[in-house]
């Protein structure tokens, strides 16, 4: 495991698994993106039409400069996140989307671990990951630099994290 072990990871950690996602995933992912609190720690905050959706995903799952994945407990199959690498000449931008139904149970951390750990097994000639994290949100700051993530740079609304492979 990439990041220090804490009480959530212990908890949870071996019980998250990642796969690539696919069309069955779509209508949750959809879902979680139009949810509130994600639009408001989004870069983009309008509420996105299941057309617009369907075309984006796709295109995800077609890229060769995108990599989508579902975390998932592994006893249940429960869907709990979507972590998604924009793949960038030799960077990767990271984000992460929890199930709404999934915010404050502690699977952020697992769930970045086990995607980065899946993202460094199939793309290790990347020698950099980052996060582009609204200030405000504090959940997610303290979920990237529990896995190693450190602050790069700030702008007014946004700071920039850096994980160095």
């Amino acid at each position: 495991m990439l990041s220090i072990i804490n009480e959530n990871y212990e908890k949870f950690g071996k019980m998250v698994s990642v796969r690539l996602a696919d069309l069955s995933d779509s209508k949750e992912v959809f879902n979680w993106r139009n949810d509130e609190t994600t639009r408001k720690m989004s870069h983009t905050n309008n509420i996105i039409n299941w057309q617009e959706h369907n075309h984006w995903f796709n295109s995800n799952l077609e890229s060769k400069s995108q990599c989508l994945l579902i975390c998932y407990v592994e006893e249940t199959y429960e869907k709990v996140a979507a972590v998604r690498f924009n793949l960038q000449n030799n960077i990767a931008i990271i984000s992460i989307n929890l199930s709404p139904s999934m915010r404050s149970k502690g699977f952020a951390v697992p769930c970045l671990n086990e995607a980065i750990d899946y993202f460094i097994s199939k793309f290790s000639s990347f020698s950099i990951i980052e996060a582009e994290i609204k200030s405000v949100n504090l959940a997610s700051i303290k979920a990237f630099e529990a896995v190693g993530f450190v602050l790069d740079r700030q702008n007014k609304e946004i700071q920039y994290y850096k994980f160095i492979l």
